[in-house]
């Protein structure tokens, strides 16, 4: 810290000078009013001549400064001294103490040089008052000149000791404050600042948030924008390739978001694969067309070792200042924005608006309550009709659960379900239904032996190894049989056959229990699913059902999905008949069983087993 020592130098020289010119004024005019006119002149001169170090130092030349100061000093001293009492003059005094100012002011470069001088002088003048030049009193000898020349050699080699050591000590100070700034920068940047991507990290963000909070309130006509990413398929390459891929994917995808950014725009990344976007000075057509390119740009497919990876992400975004006065509200509220993306499909963005954050509260509500409303037997099933088309037998029912909330009301399963997978509750949930089928199943067992009821199940189950044993307890202890039982799997949530979802799936099968296929048509790869899972029936969609007798491109669909069904020797159960045109078209059309509004909405358990030929046993 070079400048730190210069900055010390400058100051004690101006001390020093200020210091220097109080006794040659005094001196000097004490000197005039005695009459020593030539003392007088000499000191006064000096004074003045001292003022040139002010103006160096003005100027911002340092070291002309100090070379002056001391030439000036130095020059009066030796003038008195050969003028009036050589060696024993007054003016003796001062020469050690020129050589300690030149140490202090750091006027090292003329110190040797200044020394050398001094001892020549003294020397010098010891030599010519011996030889009878100057100086005819005894103590000017040369003998006296030795003995102050050794003077001034031991001070001298004392200052410059000194001095050498202060600037060790100076020198030693200043790497230590260097070293000391250089992790004290490492530091504020590792605690700022993202340590795989050296993207600043969620503190740098809300900091920035809060400067551009400020420069937005200073210009009201200003606004900008909060983008929050997170990357869709992420997981999957971390599970599949590993942690360094994926930490070398993330690095790779950073890069290309940073080129989309502005100069102006803050990148940083607050998770695994969270990032978030601080803009400024944009509209909501900006932050859109802006939203789209990062998409594109996280689309691009990423080549490492032979594999080519590839994922989209969703993104919420907050207009500011209209949507968010604080970090945590922003952040929060993008974040319920990009949910609404992945909810509606992924590889999009969502603009925030109120009524989202009032579904997220909901959901949240439901999320807390939903453990209780287990153990407060909230929960029901209600059954609604299998009809033999044909003939209006009740052949068998889908059980269907339901969450009669005190407060709250009823509760959609399309709610409550996903909050329950979520959240875990849905063994539970799962377990009651199950239980509550099985009773209902007893009562059936002596007059409808051939009956059964379709229970749905979430695909997570079928990750869970003991699923199936678990579900085999149950069933055991009511003493019905697993035909009896049908497990409905909804297609568009079907997810990836692993080990322990193919090991479940066997086991249903050789225990007898039938799998439905529920909703056949909304989802994706249809025939394979129907090839890897053996499904007995598959569960028409409600929407090629409606008005089907009168859409040509809705009647063409069902034929072929009954050609298909013969062939692969699967049911088919139609969904969601209400009218008579849609039942005779179902009928025409060769499908034998159906399921809606037609004959019986979903019934509480007990309308149920009185309208369909069962007497209630208490």
């Amino acid at each position: 810290m070079q400048t730190g020592t210069t900055q010390i130098h400058r100051r004690r020289l101006i001390q020093l000078t200020g210091l220097a010119e109080v006794p040659l004024l005094f001196i000097g005019f004490k000197s005039f009013i005695e009459k020593s006119y030539l003392d007088a002149s000499v000191l006064l001169i000096s004074a003045v001549a001292l003022l040139s170090v002010f103006w160096a130092l003005h100027k911002g030349k340092q070291s002309l400064a100090s070379f002056n100061f001391v030439l000036i000093l130095t020059l009066m001293v030796l003038f008195l001294q050969w003028n009036f009492g050589g060696i024993i003059d007054v003016s003796m005094l001062a020469l050690p103490g020129i050589l300690i100012f030149s140490a202090m002011i750091g006027a090292l470069r003329i110190y040797n040089g200044l020394l050398l001088i001094m001892v020549a002088n003294v020397l010098l003048m010891g030599y010519m008052s011996d030889q009878g030049f100057m100086f005819l009193m005894p103590s000017n000898g040369i003998s006296s000149a030795m003995n102050v020349a050794v003077i001034l050699l031991v001070v001298g080699f004392a200052t410059r000791i000194l001095s050498r050591d202060n600037f060790s000590l100076l020198k030693q100070l200043r790497l230590q404050i260097e070293e000391a700034e250089t992790a004290r920068n490492v530091v504020e940047h590792q605690a700022y600042h993202d340590y795989l991507t050296d993207l600043p990290n969620r503190m740098m963000a809300e900091k920035t948030f809060l400067e551009i909070q400020q420069r937005l309130k200073r210009h009201p006509e200003m606004t900008g924008g909060v983008i929050y990413i997170d990357f869709d398929e992420f997981k999957d390459i971390n599970d599949n390739l590993g942690h360094a891929v994926g930490d070398q994917f993330l690095i790779r995808k950073t890069k290309r978001l940073k080129e989309c950014t502005r100069v102006t725009d803050t990148l940083c990344r607050i998770g695994g694969d969270e990032f978030l976007v601080l803009v400024e000075d944009a509209n909501e057509v900006q932050l859109a067309q802006f939203a789209g390119k990062l998409l594109d740009e996280v689309m691009a497919v990423e080549n490492f070792d032979g594999h080519s990876l590839h994922c989209t992400c969703s993104i919420g975004i907050v207009f500011l200042p209209k949507d968010a006065h604080t970090y945590e509200q922003a952040v929060q509220r993008a974040d319920i924005a990009m949910y609404r993306s992945k909810h509606h499909g992924k590889n999009q963005f969502h603009f925030y608006d109120n009524a989202m954050e009032t579904s997220v509260q909901r959901r949240y509500a439901l999320q807390n309550r939903i453990a209780a409303a287990i153990v407060n037997k909230e929960f029901s099933i209600a059954l609604q009709p299998i009809i033999e088309v044909s003939t209006g037998a009740v052949v068998g029912a889908e059980a269907l659960a339901r969450w009669d909330h005190p407060l709250l009301g009823s509760i959609t399963p399309t709610e409550f379900i996903p909050i329950a997978e979520n959240t875990g509750a849905i063994a539970e949930i799962c377990d009651y239904v199950l239980t509550q089928t099985c009773q209902v199943l007893q009562q059936y067992k002596e007059e409808k032996p051939d009956f059964y009821i379709s229970i749905n199940i979430s695909p997570i189950q079928l990750q869970v190894e003991t699923f199936f044993k678990h579900c085999q307890l149950i069933v055991e202890q009511y003493g019905i049989r697993y035909s009896n039982l049908k497990f409905e799997i909804t297609e568009s949530q079907i997810i990836s056959h692993d080990r322990v979802f193919q090991h479940n799936v066997d086991e249903i099968h050789k225990a007898g229990v039938g799998l439905f296929l529920d909703d056949f048509g909304t989802g994706f790869s249809n025939l394979s699913h129907l090839q890897k899972m053996k499904f007995e029936t598959i569960k028409i969609d409600r929407s090629f059902i409606i008005d089907c007798y009168k859409d040509k491109n809705s009647v063409a669909l069902l034929s072929s999905i009954k050609a298909m069904a013969e062939e692969l020797q699967v049911t088919i159960v139609a969904e969601g008949i209400e009218t008579e045109p849609e039942l005779r078209e179902v009928q025409r059309l060769g499908i034998h069983k159906g399921q809606g509004y037609y004959w019986s909405p979903p019934l509480e358990v007990e309308q149920f087993l009185q309208r369909y030929g069962v007497a209630v046993v208490s």
